[in-house]
């Protein structure tokens, strides 16, 4: 079977490989789109070592084949990958520190006893079945495949405690940020404003609920009027809630939250 793999400065090495197999705890699953992630990027643009288990680690596919000890999926199964739950057993398990699990960590990192022999950029891979998270119909393969990091989106919204009608600001619309953008819509925000320099990324960002995107590299007296016609805009003034400057730093009003 062909794998792809980040190799070296701008290269991705096609490799033969061994057909993957079910073995216990492990299924096969048929991939059926695989996302590139920053770290992907990264790793070809600078070349550094890059670990073959993670090369291509936002995918979603089908269940081709089980061991007889996986009881919780069926074969056809839609599944997309994520992090292990819990071992239960590790050093911060039994202190009852589940979120750092030492096993579920190193499996995201691509080592350890749940770490893959590859990554998704493959026609199908064997992985540990306890990282296989069920993908119900309606959802596509591709959405399916931004899983892992649209968990990391939501994740950060919920730390912040954002309240309905609340005002929320983004700073930066790559990626992580358009899916910050939509968990903050879809938690209730009253109004989102998103800085970013890149046009097209503020334009992306409006497109997808932003009340409205500010770029921070205008000089101070534009980038004010810019900060007051925004406010105008999502019928709020923003500067009760935040200061946002000329370099993207953003400072909070009297109990604004960061």
């Amino acid at each position: 079977m062909i794998v792809g793999l980040v190799s070296g400065t701008q290269r991705i090495e096609l490799r033969e490989l061994p057909e993957p197999e079910p073995s216990p705890g492990r299924a096969v699953v048929e991939i059926a789109c695989c996302g590139v992630c920053g770290t992907d990027l990264e790793a070809w643009a600078t070349g550094a070592p890059y670990n073959p288990a993670i090369c291509g680690h936002e995918w979603a596919g089908t269940v081709a084949k089980l061991p007889a000890d996986v009881r919780s999926l069926r074969e056809g199964d839609r599944v997309a990958l994520g992090i292990a739950p819990a071992c239960g057993a590790c050093d911060p398990c039994r202190a009852g520190d589940p979120a750092h699990c030492q096993p579920a960590f190193l499996g995201m990192l691509g080592l350890g006893p749940l770490a893959a022999a590859h990554g998704g950029f493959a026609r199908a891979i064997a992985v540990d079945a306890a990282r296989l998270v069920p993908v119900r119909a309606g959802i596509s393969d591709a959405s399916a495949a931004l899983l892992e990091p649209s968990a990391v989106a939501l994740h950060a919204v919920r730390r912040t405690g954002l309240r309905v009608g609340d005002t929320a600001v983004v700073l930066g619309a790559g990626p992580i940020g358009l899916l910050v953008l939509q968990c903050a819509l879809a938690a209730g925000a009253g109004a989102v404003a998103v800085v970013e320099p890149n046009s097209s990324r503020r334009q992306r960002a409006e497109q997808l609920g932003a009340g409205v995107g500010l770029d921070p590299s205008r000089d101070d007296v534009e980038f004010t009027r810019t900060m007051a016609r925004a406010g105008d805009l999502m019928g709020i003034s923003l500067y009760d809630h935040l200061i946002v400057s000329r370099r993207g730093y953003v400072s909070l009003k009297e109990k604004g939250l960061l």
